[in-house]
This record gives structure tokens, C-alpha cells and sequence, in this order.
């Protein structure tokens, strides 16, 4: 049975910086933080000692910059073991962590002092990151078309969610609309607003944070069926799924493969989403909800059309729940990745369960 080890997590080296601080960093620290993205010393070392001590066969690289830098990956290979990296964004192909396109240099971002890490981090994750790595696994296939298309070919595995333990709650027993995720242009969050706007009957809930927080807030307190949670725990976004007859995805980027639809799901609720990526993806394959296009109109004509014919809704919500279990569940998920461990061993996948080393996720 291999034994796995996953990237050291911010216990093992100081979290200078999350997405909810970095905006109020001072510039010395930025700059330091900057630093550390491009090589992270205490990483590497704490990196070394961690392989040392659990003598893994593999390691598994999932969300490293800016925190970590490329430093686990060097430190892998200079201890000869085979690094298997999952792509979560576009990173590795470009600049921008959401632009799918393959630009090189970061036009996107709003703020210059962001455009100008990502442009320098991308040459990082180019020349000294991507070669090392023995394996690429994406969340979708959709992800997996555009690194191939780049020149990385990828294992698409979706990703999963828990399995639900009992029944979801049943039409009558709910009501409304929620969105839950990052409060930016490119999660559509205009157009949800705009939802709020043309169909009034209907109670749109919003959950979260980021740049556009104000410009909810601020919606919410003109539109009498918009309410701006704020930001919720990830129970809280349960609880708010379970009694949402529709989740709200109008994200315009290619999004990769979103666990919150997983959540929605795994809830019972049904999707609505703009046709990007592999969000569209994975909501197809499943029938739980409404690919649309890039439309305002569209979002609030199916969402209203979900939200009020019990028929429909009943078998997408059951459609949905179903692909948790049969394409979005942990036993789903783990011969697949034990698959990619055994390519990069040359030994056979095992029959149960490897042990697996765990770390906290860096920001």
C-alpha cells in the first residue's frame, strides 16, 4: 500500500497572507510576501522534513502560491519522489489564475501590484514548477481540453463532495434563490443583482465576500427581495442550500470544476448556470439544473421557471443527488486518483484505503 503525502499546509510555515488580508497588507510586507511567493525557504526546508518523516511514495500538490512558492516541488524532487499536481484554476497556463486563454502577462487583475506578481510567478510555475511534475490531474474535462491545448496533458477527475446521509427537503419546503461564493465581476454577481431587480416574487439570498460586498449590501438595502447574508461558514451555506430551491452559478470565466455546485447537489438544489467551463460540465452531465448562456434575461427567466414548477424541479433535485453518489462521492473519486499514484510509481493501485497524510489548505 503506498503511503501519500500531501503538500505541507501553513502549519508548517507562517501564513503571512489570506484573501481576506491581502488587500490591507503595508508594502513592506507585501513585498515580503511577494519574496516568499517566488521561493519560500521555510517551506522547502519544512517540506523536507516532512518526506523525510512519512517516506511517501507520491506527493500531491494541490493550491501552492502565493504561500509555499515551488518550494514542496523542489524539495520533492530532490528527494526522488514522484510529484502528482492537481490543477484547480489556469495557473499554469497563464498568468491570470482565471484566465483560460494562455496569456502570459496578467492584463486582468484590477490592482498593478497583483498583475505584476502573477506575471512574475508565472514564469516560476512555467520554468521551475510544471517540468518537475510526473502527473496532471484537472477537475473536469473541460479543464483538462485546455491544458492538453496548451501542451499539458491531464487526467480529468472530478471533484467530490460528501455524500448526503439522509433525504433533502422537498419543494414546498423551500423557497428562494441563493448565490454563495467570491463577490466579483467574474462570478456574475451584477447579474444577480439584476435577478433581484426583474423578478420581485422572488427572494434572492446572497453569501459571501469580496470587491463587490458594498455594491450588494448596498443593492439589498433598495431592493426589497435581495438580502445580503454576508459571509457564511461552510455550514451556513449548507443550511442555506437545503432551503434554496435554486443555487445561482451566472460565473462568466471558465470555472474549472466549483465544489459550491457539488454542495447545491449534494443539497437537492438544482442549478442555474451560465455555460462556462466545467461548471456547465458538470451540471449537464448530471441534469441538475440549467446550462445557459451568457444572458441576464436567461438567468432570471429559468431561475423564475425552477423556482415555481415543482414537477421539474423534483427531478432535477433527485437527478442531482444522484450524480454525488454515482460521480461526486470519495468512493468515486479514490480509484481514480489511486490510478494516477500508481503511474507514477510503476506499482499496482491497492485494494483499500493508503494512508494519507493531510495538511490545512494554504490560502
Amino acid at each position: 500500500m503506498p503511503r501519500i503525502a500531501w503538500r505541507p499546509g501553513a502549519r508548517s510555515s507562517p501564513l503571512l497572507v489570506t484573501n481576506e488580508t491581502r488587500d490591507g497588507l503595508p508594502l513592506l510586507q507585501s513585498a515580503r510576501v511577494a519574496t516568499r511567493a517566488t521561493w519560500n525557504r521555510t517551506a522547502y526546508a519544512a517540506a523536507r522534513r516532512l518526506i523525510a518523516d512519512f517516506a511517501p511514495d507520491v506527493v500531491h500538490l494541490h493550491k501552492l502560491y502565493p504561500h509555499l512558492s515551488c518550494a514542496p516541488v523542489t524539495a520533492a524532487r530532490d528527494a526522488g519522489v514522484p510529484i502528482v499536481q492537481t490543477a484547480h484554476d489556469y495557473e499554469f497556463i497563464s498568468a491570470n489564475p482565471f484566465d483560460h486563454t494562455g496569456a502570459t502577462v496578467d492584463h486582468t487583475h484590477t490592482r498593478l501590484r497583483y498583475r505584476t506578481l502573477n506575471t512574475a510567478l508565472y514564469e516560476v510555475r512555467k520554468l521551475r514548477h510544471a517540468p518537475q511534475v510526473d502527473a496532471w490531474v484537472t477537475v473536469s474535462n473541460a479543464m483538462a481540453n485546455t491544458y492538453a491545448a496548451h501542451g499539458i496533458p491531464a487526467r480529468a477527475i472530478p471533484n467530490f463532495t460528501l455524500v448526503p446521509t439522509g433525504p433533502a427537503p422537498r419543494f414546498e419546503a423551500r423557497s428562494g434563490a441563493l448565490y454563495a461564493g467570491r463577490l466579483t465581476v467574474d462570478k456574475g454577481v451584477d447579474d444577480i443583482i439584476a435577478l433581484a431587480r426583474s423578478v420581485p416574487e422572488l427572494e434572492v439570498r446572497v453569501a459571501g465576500f469580496g470587491p463587490l460586498a458594498h455594491r450588494v449590501s448596498r443593492a439589498a438595502s433598495r431592493i426589497p427581495n435581495l438580502v445580503y447574508l454576508g459571509f457564511l461558514s461552510l455550514e451556513g451555506v449548507q443550511d442555506e442550500l437545503r432551503r434554496s430551491r435554486v443555487c445561482l452559478m451566472p460565473s462568466r470565466w471558465e470555472e474549472p470544476g466549483p465544489l459550491v455546485a457539488l454542495e447545491a447537489m449534494a443539497a437537492g438544489t438544482p442549478v442555474v448556470a451560465y455555460d462556462h467551463g466545467g461548471l456547465a460540465e458538470y451540471v449537464r452531465q448530471a441534469h441538475a439544473g440549467r446550462v445557459i448562456g451568457t444572458e441576464p434575461m436567461a438567468l432570471a427567466a429559468n431561475t423564475a421557471f425552477l423556482s415555481t414548477d415543482a414537477e421539474e424541479w423534483t427531478k432535477m433535485s433527485a437527478n442531482a443527488m444522484a450524480a454525488i453518489h454515482d460521480t461526486h462521492s470519495p468512493d468515486a473519486y479514490l480509484p481514480e486518483i489511486l490510478s494516477v499514484y500508481a503511474g507514477v510509481t510503476g506499482r499496482p493501485a491497492p485494494a483499500q484505503r493508503p494512508r494519507v497524510l493531510r495538511a490545512v489548505r494554504a490560502a
